[in-house]
C-alpha cells in the first residue's frame, strides 16, 4: 500500500501542476474564491452498517451497527490541502443501555485541485449491536436492550483519488466549496482507490441461531480486505445564483486480497483461509449548498456500498452511511 500511496501523490503534484498552467479554462462557469484559508465546523452523521448474508437465502441476515448518532467535525482548508477531525457526540443513557457503547475515530486529509483529487482517511467504531432491523438506515426505537457486541470492531484506512475530465464542472465548488460554480455544468470522471478493512472480535460473529444457515462461516472472529477498487461515475451541479445541487455517482469493481480466521469452537487451532476476489463498489453522494466569496452552507449525504464476498454460499458487506450539515467562513 505504501508503493501506491507514493504512486498516487506524485500524479498528484503532476497533475496539479500541469492543470494549473491551463489557460483555457472557463471562468464563466467557475470562480475562484478571493481567500486561502477556510475554517468549517461540521455535524455530521456517519455510520457502518456490517452485514453477513445467505446467499442461498436460508438464513437471516446477520445485520451489526455501531450505536453512533452524531459527531462534530473540525475541517481547516488552506488553499487545496485540507484536514478534518471528528470528535463523537455524547450518547444517553437510554441509548447505550439498549444499544451499546461505541467508540468511533475518524481522520482524513484531503488534496483537491479542479480536476485531480487525493483523499486519505481513516474510520474506526468499536462496539457495535445486532440489528434485528434488515434495513439501511438504523431505527432507534427499540423498548428492550439488544445483542451488544463491546469487542466487534471495523478498522478501515485508505486512499483514493478522483479524476474530473470536464473543466467546466468543479469538485472543489460543489462538496468542499472551496472554488464557486457559477453556471449550471458537469462531467465525467473516474475513482482510483486502495482500501484496507479488518474485522475483528474476540469470539464468533455468528451468532448461535444462526449456525444451521451457516455451517462454513461458523467461528469466523477476524478478516482482513484489502480491495484496490476502479470506479467510474458522472457527476453534474445544477446552479441558480449561490444556491447549487450536486449529485455524483460512482460504481465499478476491483480486485481485493482477503485473509480471514475461524475459531475451532473445541478450542483447536483456528482455521486460517485466504483468496483473490472481485468485490462490487458503489458510492452515491449529494450536496446542497449556498456558497458566496466569504460565507458557505452545506448539506451533504451519502452511502458508500462495498461488497466482500467470502464464500460461494456466504457475502458480507460494509455499507457506510453519512449526513453532514456545515458551514464555513474565509479569511
Amino acid at each position: 500500500m505504501t508503493k501506491h500511496l507514493l504512486l498516487f501523490i506524485l500524479i498528484l503534484l503532476i497533475s496539479a501542476n500541469s492543470f494549473g498552467q491551463k489557460k483555457q479554462k472557463d471562468k464563466k462557469y467557475i470562480e475562484k474564491t478571493k481567500y486561502s484559508f477556510s475554517f468549517t465546523p461540521s455535524y455530521l452523521n456517519q455510520s457502518t452498517t456490517y452485514k453477513i448474508l445467505d446467499n442461498n437465502g436460508i438464513g437471516e441476515s446477520i445485520v451489526y451497527r455501531p450505536n453512533v448518532l452524531g459527531a462534530v467535525t473540525l475541517g481547516m482548508r488552506y488553499s487545496f490541502i485540507g484536514l478534518s477531525y471528528t470528535f463523537q457526540l455524547p450518547m444517553s443513557s437510554d441509548l447505550e443501555t439498549n444499544y451499546g457503547k461505541s467508540e468511533y475515530t475518524n481522520v482524513s486529509m484531503v488534496i483537491q485541485t479542479r480536476n485531480v483529487g487525493f483523499n486519505l482517511y481513516f474510520q474506526k467504531f468499536k462496539g457495535m449491536y445486532r440489528d434485528i432491523n434488515d434495513g439501511m438506515f438504523p431505527k432507534y426505537d427499540s423498548q428492550i436492550p439488544l445483542t451488544q457486541r463491546n469487542d466487534l470492531q471495523t478498522f478501515t484506512v485508505g486512499y483514493y483519488n478522483n479524476f474530473v475530465f470536464g473543466r467546466k464542472f468543479s469538485m472543489k465548488a460543489a462538496f468542499d466549496q472551496s472554488e464557486i460554480q457559477k453556471k449550471s455544468a458537469g462531467s465525467a470522471m473516474i475513482m482510483i482507490a486502495d482500501r484496507f478493512t479488518r474485522i475483528q472480535a474476540d469470539s464468533t460473529i455468528v451468532p448461535y441461531d444462526q449456525v444451521a444457515a451457516y455451517t462454513d462461516m461458523y467461528g469466523f472472529y477476524k478478516g482482513t480486505f484489502n480491495s484496490l477498487i476502479i470506479a467510474p461515475g458522472f457527476g453534474y451541479s445544477f446552479v441558480a445564483g449561490p444556491f447549487s445541487f450536486t449529485p455524483v455517482v460512482l460504481m465499478g469493481s476491483g480486485l481485493q486480497i482477503q485473509s480471514y480466521r475461524l475459531k475451532h469452537p473445541l478450542g483447536s487451532k483456528d482455521s486460517k483461509k485466504s483468496g483473490i476476489k472481485f468485490p462490487m463498489y458503489l458510492n452515491v453522494k449529494n450536496a446542497i449548498g449556498i456558497n458566496t466569496q466569504s460565507f458557505y452552507f452545506r448539506i451533504v449525504s451519502g452511502i458508500d456500498m462495498n461488497i466482500l464476498p467470502i464464500k460461494s454460499d456466504t457475502k458480507t458487506s460494509l455499507t457506510y452511511l453519512k449526513a453532514e450539515v456545515c458551514m464555513g467562513v474565509r479569511f
